[in-house]
């Protein structure tokens, strides 16, 4: 069973781009060695990536999915 049929099915997927969008980072995660964050890191981290960029009032994840989305769809 594929991912996409799998989140489908519960519903946790509702659009294409979703899909895309998951499976880019988990790939993107596995081909760069990504290193894994430590149960006591992760708050941090996740601050980090919802912290908004002064430049273009952005969160780093609303960053990376539109660079994810621009590729994609142009």
């Amino acid at each position: 069973m594929s991912i996409y049929k799998f989140a489908d099915t519960r519903m946790l997927i509702r659009f294409k781009a979703q899909y895309v969008y998951l499976h880019e980072a988990l790939a993107d995660a596995l081909l760069m060695m990504v290193q894994h964050v430590q149960t006591d890191q992760f708050p941090s981290v996740v601050r980090q990536m919802l912290s908004k960029d002064k430049t273009s009032a952005k969160t780093k994840v609303e960053e990376q999915f539109q660079v994810k989305h621009n590729i994609i769809f142009g």
